[in-house]
């Protein structure tokens, strides 16, 4: 039942594109955190819908996203909207699209719940890297390719380069991105350690994913064309550190790191191609073994102190980085008048 419940999940992410599907998982967490902090003893709102096999990110969006890639592979769309989740793929009129997604659907939620039943859950986030895995897998079979060739401009500055093609280009400056990701992951360390102090069980389980339902709703704005940030990543990141046993401070670097390497990675697989490799879900994987997996094995978090030295060193160096880059720019300006 759960497979074919999933089936029809991934088919209605299909319908309604990527975007869209994961702000309606937003809009169901903020239903399901609603009804936990007013009392009521409903956990499978959490569990069976906003996480559940209709609206979890691995279905839902995991089919959104590689539906528009497939559309595009077959002609339906041009080159160019394969990597769009903005559009709603029902309006194609193709019942093939829509079928694909779900069994995009159906196969992430079965993958998601064996790693789940491995143990895998408990280290890492299973739900992005299906997302990851799918997406790169279907660049490869359907593209032939894994890093898709760059732009003019993009090779003529270097991969790397502020100013070529990113993800979120309005956070790509070195200061920006520290400044920006350290606002909201604090944010959502602040808000993770009010959950955690609770007396209620159900509310410490599942409050954690509070931050990353306002990041979700928020993107619900973005529906309408306005220029919202990706946050989603920095807030799930940020509590999962708290939870594993951080303080504050390893909550906000977390959601630092997680963008800068959302920034990174977007740039290796995402950005130059025609299929929506999401930055976030990559990104999120990696922090996600690190901050689940890796630090708490190795005793990080006993060591207080260590994230603000390290968020101090980033403070500076991104703050040195970003006024070279714009010495740079003006010298170069000024060489060209």
């Amino acid at each position: 039942m759960h497979v074919f419940f999933a089936f029809c999940g991934g088919a209605f992410g299909a319908m309604l594109g990527g975007s869209a599907a994961f702000a309606l998982t937003g809009v169901f967490c903020a239903i399901s955190m609603a009804a936990l902090f007013g009392g009521v003893d409903a956990p499978f709102l959490h569990t069976a819908v906003a996480f559940g096999p209709m609206m979890l990110p691995a279905v839902s969006y995991a089919a959104g996203a590689t539906s528009a890639h497939y559309a595009r592979w077959r002609g339906y769309l041009p080159w160019g909207e394969g990597r769009n989740t903005d559009r709603a793929l029902w309006t194609l009129g193709k019942p093939d699209v829509i079928l694909f997604g779900g069994c995009v659907g159906a196969l992430g939620w079965v993958l998601n719940s064996l790693m789940g039943k491995i143990g895998l859950g408990a280290i890492m986030d299973t739900s992005a890297a299906y997302i990851w895995f799918i997406t790169l897998t279907l660049k490869i079979v359907l593209d032939r390719e894994v890093f898709s060739k760059m732009d003019e401009e993009s090779a003529r500055l270097g991969r790397f380069h502020r100013r070529a093609k990113s993800w979120q280009p309005h956070m790509t400056r070195p200061f920006d991105m520290v400044l920006y990701a350290g606002v909201i992951a604090g944010f959502a360390a602040c808000c993770t350690q009010e959950v955690l102090a609770s007396e209620n069980e159900m509310v410490r389980q599942y409050g954690i994913f509070l931050p990353f339902t306002v990041s979700c709703v928020v993107l619900v704005l973005g529906q309408g064309k306005t220029q919202v940030p990706t946050t989603h990543h920095i807030t799930v990141c940020a509590a999962y550190a708290m939870a594993a046993g951080g303080n504050i401070g390893w909550g906000v670097l977390a959601g630092v790191a997680v963008h800068i390497l959302g920034d990174f990675l977007g740039r290796v697989f995402h950005v130059h191609g025609d299929v929506y490799i999401c930055p976030a879900a990559m990104s999120i994987v990696v922090v996600s073994l690190v901050t689940k997996g890796l630090l708490p094995v190795i005793g990080a978090y006993a060591l207080t102190a260590l994230p603000w030295v390290l968020l101090g060193m980033l403070i500076v160096l991104s703050a040195w980085l970003q006024r070279r880059d714009a010495k740079s720019a003006a010298a170069s300006a000024t060489t060209s008048a």
